[in-house]
């Protein structure tokens, strides 16, 4: 009688290619070899296509998928039971591996590579503080993983090699630079930064360096922008008028340059009883099937608890809206939880998290 530790690597390597990225934990488990065989290469191309990335709503990490043939589309938002006992409050990409962030009275950060299922707890040098901020990159030269900690008091970064903090000297940047939707490309994590005067414009900070880069240059010079990551290729930046949405991708992009080129421009106005009172957390583009998913969160007037919603944009005024769920409220002086965090295309990655390695619990 066969079993299935009894069939081909070849037979093998094909199943796991089917396989939906987020269900190879489950697969693995099926025998050793099929662990052991996925944990040498990568697997679940075919599925890849469908699937976009990942998603934070109300303290929950999700896998999300997009399907898109024609004009039918299905978009798939599944919970993550690894993260089933722990609230999430910010994730950080980078090639392959997230950075969590957790909401609880004392921060704690783990590591999580979503193709392995393997995690690491990051210990600090001391507590970390709850108003910390975290960005995620990697050094160009091993492609070693790195974690850059600001605060008003301390600015250190952590080495996933050596499994060790080091203070650094940048309290000059900590007043004009906001780190709020940042993105990582090509081991930098590029941000948006405000000087004194109110300008904006795009900086980053060089994990292979450990310094940050200079001002670069936006599409505009409006203060509205978002910004994403195409796969691990591209920064893509939106921004918002009084009458439109344009999405911007660059062409070009080194230590001192930029250069951008429009991708979709949305007319505002004939969407108004979808966009009044939406606000843009995020978003993501789809280069190939040339469509663009928003999310963000959107109040009524009838309505006083805000909902999550995903718009899905695309071509020839392709339009669709999404309700994902109300933003659940985070304390007892009525705020709410409403920034859904969604990342580019996942692409796996063989990245082994020596160290600490346990179920998220």
């Amino acid at each position: 009688m066969t079993t299935i530790s009894d069939l081909s690597g070849d037979l093998v390597g094909e199943i796991l290619t089917r396989v939906p990225l987020p269900s190879l934990s489950a697969v693995r488990s099926t025998c050793k070899s099929w662990n052991a065989l996925s944990k040498t290469q990568i697997f679940g191309k075919a599925a890849r296509k469908q699937f976009l990335g990942f998603m934070v709503m109300n303290f929950k990490v999700c896998s999300m998928r997009l399907d898109l043939q024609g004009y039918f589309f299905d978009l798939s938002i599944k919970p993550l039971h690894i993260f089933n006992q722990v609230e999430i409050a910010e994730v950080f990409h980078c090639y392959g591996l997230l950075l969590c962030v957790t909401n609880e009275e004392i921060t704690r950060l783990v590591v999580w590579n979503p193709y392995s299922s393997e995690t690491r707890w990051i210990q600090p040098v001391k507590s970390f503080c709850r108003d910390d901020m975290f960005t995620f990159g990697y050094d160009n030269n091993n492609r070693n993983h790195k974690i850059l900690r600001l605060n008003a008091y301390i600015a250190e970064i952590y080495d996933c090699n050596s499994n060790s903090w080091t203070v650094l000297d940048v309290f000059p940047a900590l007043k004009v630079i906001n780190y709020r939707g940042s993105v990582s490309l090509k081991g930098n994590t590029y941000f948006f930064r405000e000087t004194i005067t109110k300008d904006i414009f795009l900086s980053y900070f060089d994990f292979t360096a450990e310094k940050f880069g200079p001002h670069l240059d936006l599409p505009s010079e409006s203060c509205s922008h978002v910004l994403s990551c195409v796969r691990d290729e591209k920064l893509a930046s939106l921004l918002e008028t009084s009458e439109k949405l344009e999405f911007w991708i660059t062409t070009k992009i080194d230590t001192n340059l930029v250069s951008w080129n429009k991708f979709l421009s949305v007319d505002k106005r004939p969407l108004t009883r979808f966009l009044d009172g939406f606000m843009t957390r995020t978003f993501l583009i789809d280069e190939e099937k040339k469509v663009v998913v928003v999310s963000g969160f959107r109040s009524t007037r009838t309505n006083t608890c805000p909902y999550q919603t995903a718009h899905i944009i695309g071509e020839n005024g392709y339009f669709k809206c999404v309700n994902i769920g109300e933003a659940r409220k985070t304390d007892q002086l009525g705020y709410y939880k409403y920034n859904p965090l969604v990342f580019s295309s996942y692409v796996p990655s063989l990245v082994q998290l020596k160290g600490e390695n346990e179920v998220i619990n």
